[in-house]
Formats: C-alpha cells, structure tokens, sequence
C-alpha cells in the first residue's frame, strides 16, 4: 500500500481559503504502483486512481547536480501550479478537458520503478488517473470508421469527431489564457481522448508559462528569464568549470524545448499550436493510411479532405490566446454524438486494442467510403449544371 508522511520540515506551504497545506512525502515500494511510461520530463507510476508524476532529482552532489535540480523542481512546480489553478477554479467543471490535482503542495517521492531504479528520489505530482484516456495520435483513425456489413470510413463521421475535439481544444486553451497560463508546448504528445465520452484532456504543464501574481502560490521562475540567466556569468559560482557550465546550459535549454513534439517553431503560441496540432491529425489520414484498394475513388477522397480542411482551418483562432474560435455551420448529416460514440466503442470491442496501432487493419479491412452529404450534394449540382450546359 502506498506510504503517505507528513513531510514537516517542507518551507514550502500553500495558504488557501484560510488554511495551510504541507507537501506530503511519499514512499512507492516495489508492487505499490503501475509503471505507466517515462516522458520527456517525467515518470508516470498509477496508484489506488492517482496518477503520480515524478521529476526525478539529481543526487551526485555537483555543481552542475544543484542547477539541474533546480529546474527540475520548477518543471514539477509548474506542472502542480498549472493544474492547481484549472481543477479547483469556479468554472473547471464547464471546462473539464485537465486532470483533476490530488496534491495539495508540491509533494516529494521515494519510489521503486523498475529493478535498476529501485530507490529513485523525486519531486512527485498526484493527479487524477484518466482510465480508457489514450494517446490522441492513436485513436485519430478510428474516428471516421463504422461498420456497415463491411468496414466503412463514413467522412460525416470523421469530419464532425474533427470538429468537435478542435472545438474542445479551442475551449481548452481559451479557459487557460483566461487565467494567464499559456502552456507552451501543445502537442500530439500532450493530448489524450478517452474513448468512453470522447473527452479530450490536455496534460504536461511542466514547461508552462504561469502567473505570478497568485497569492496562494510561490512565485515560479519565467523559463525565458531562466534560459537568459543560466547564460550569464552572474549565475554561476567562481570555481565552476567551463564543461560544468556547458553541460548546465544544456540542460536548461532542453528542459524548456519540446523534444518530442519536434515543433518547427521554439515557442509558438498556443492558438498556432491548435492549428499545428491539426495538421498532424490530417497525417493520420494521409501517406497512405487509407489507401483501401482497388475501387476506391482516391480524387474524390482528397477533394473531401480538402474540403473539410478548409472549412475546419476557417474555425480556429490564428493570432493570440484572446483570439476567438469562429462556429462553423451545421453539417448536412448531422450525426449524434451518440451515434458516434456507440460506433467507436464497437469497434473497439470488435476490433481489440489493435486498432489503435499502426493503421494495419483500416488498411486491410476497409472496403468502402461513404463521402459526406456536403460532397453529395455538391457534386449533384456539379453534374446538374455540367448536363444544362451540355444541353446548350
């Protein structure tokens, strides 16, 4: 069972509604917690619901120890901070697209892993587990599928499951900006959808940009102002060593960079990063995820995607955080959520948890396209006025 202490002699304390809270100090034993992965900037372990974040700390005792420690425990403050503001505002409840905080301070960790990490120390968030939630490059494919005695990409279907995760993300970010949190690193990566009630959640805060001006709160560093002090000899003791310097200003840059999402830009913006996700959608369905075989009307499948892209691009904010999402008109087929859902899961539970791999059996087993009503009906005018001109 997982181990909780009162961490007593934390300086550290959260003042809020009245009350003080101290960060706990936790031990995970071996057989405690499910290792869930490693990402970028932390170790996922899922205890009894929680989801535990840890930042692990560098314990060789260096000069450059001290300095990666230091932003390690920002990253892992920022990330409690971040979810801080978002679960427990008023209005989370309209906006529910983050995981729920369990810590009610930065708590710090002692915990087994994997057998060559059996005593790793930690700064450690504990957020709510997002059960059935999977990565949103994974589940991107099956959006548009239903099956129809044969397996059928329906573009209705794909297009308003498009459309409503963008609405989602857009909803997401507005909130946050609305609480000056900018998260800086939106990405596939980041982005969860759990398939039960296709809700989208948006999780790593760790390189986030935070107001300061929170009471309830220590003032967390800008990772602008970190990355141009650990340039500065200032920052730096006098017996440090070039390489020690070196090896430090690494360490900063790449803890504030996404390694994983591979961003053209360095630090776009959250509502261009809305855009950039999108594009990455589009390429679940490209490079020949859905080249069905013999039959198939290719021209037509990319006039579709043109189509919607267009449509769906029209609807996404493109300057700042303030910028408003424009609503796009009613589709033609309107299809329940519902509906959609229910032909999710079924494929899910047909199909098993292969489906989210690689494309292998939207490619093997796809034998139709359904287009949508809006290419229906426009080609039915097309033909109408090529046959009256025809006639002329």
């Amino acid at each position: 069972m997982l181990a909780v202490e009162r961490f007593l002699d934390r300086a550290a304390v959260v003042h809020m509604n009245g009350f003080s809270f101290l960060g706990l100090k936790l031990t995970i034993a071996e057989g405690d917690a499910s290792y869930v992965g490693d990402g970028d900037d932390g170790v996922v372990l899922v205890s009894h619901g929680r989801a535990i974040k840890l930042f692990r700390m560098d314990n060789k005792g260096t000069e450059v120890s001290q300095h990666l420690n230091r932003i390690r425990k920002d990253q892992a403050y920022k990330e409690f901070k971040a979810l801080s503001l978002l679960t427990s505002h008023e209005d989370f409840l309209e906006h529910q697209h983050f995981p729920k905080i369990v810590s009610t301070e930065l708590d710090t960790c002692t915990a087994w892993i994997k057998p060559s990490e059996p005593n790793v120390d930690a700064w450690a968030v504990q957020m709510e587990y997002l059960a059935g939630a999977v990565p949103i490059g994974e589940c991107a494919r099956l959006w548009g599928l239903v099956w129809d005695e044969v397996l059928c990409f329906d573009f209705d279907r794909r297009n308003q499951n498009l459309q409503d995760i963008m609405d989602q993300l857009c909803d997401a970010v507005k909130f946050m900006g609305s609480l000056g949190i900018r998260h800086r690193d939106l990405d596939m990566c980041n982005l969860l959808v759990r398939i039960s009630d296709f809700r989208l959640f948006i999780l790593d805060f760790s390189r986030a940009v935070l107001p300061n001006n929170d009471e309830r709160f220590s003032v967390t560093d800008d990772p602008t102002k970190l990355l141009v002090d650990c340039l500065n000899t200032p920052f730096y003791p006098e017996d440090i060593s070039m390489s020690e310097r070196v090896s430090i200003q690494y360490a900063y840059t790449e803890s504030y960079r996404n390694p994983l999402g591979n961003h053209k830009e360095y630090d776009p913006s959250d509502p261009r990063s809305i855009g950039l996700v999108f594009d990455k959608l589009f390429k679940c369905h490209i490079d020949g995820d859905l080249n069905f075989g013999p039959g198939i009307d290719t021209v037509s499948f990319e006039s579709e995607n043109n189509r919607i892209r267009i449509r769906i691009e029209s609807t996404l904010p493109t300057e700042d955080s303030e910028a408003e999402q424009t609503k796009p008109a009613e589709f033609l087929r309107h299809i329940s959520k519902d509906d959609r859902l229910r032909a999710i899961n079924g494929l899910v539970a047909a199909f098993g948890n292969r489906i989210y791999s690689d494309g292998v059996i939207i490619k093997q087993n796809t034998r139709k396209i359904i287009n949508s009503a809006e290419y229906v009906h426009n080609m039915s005018r097309y033909k109408l006025n090529r046959s009256q001109t025809a006639k002329v």
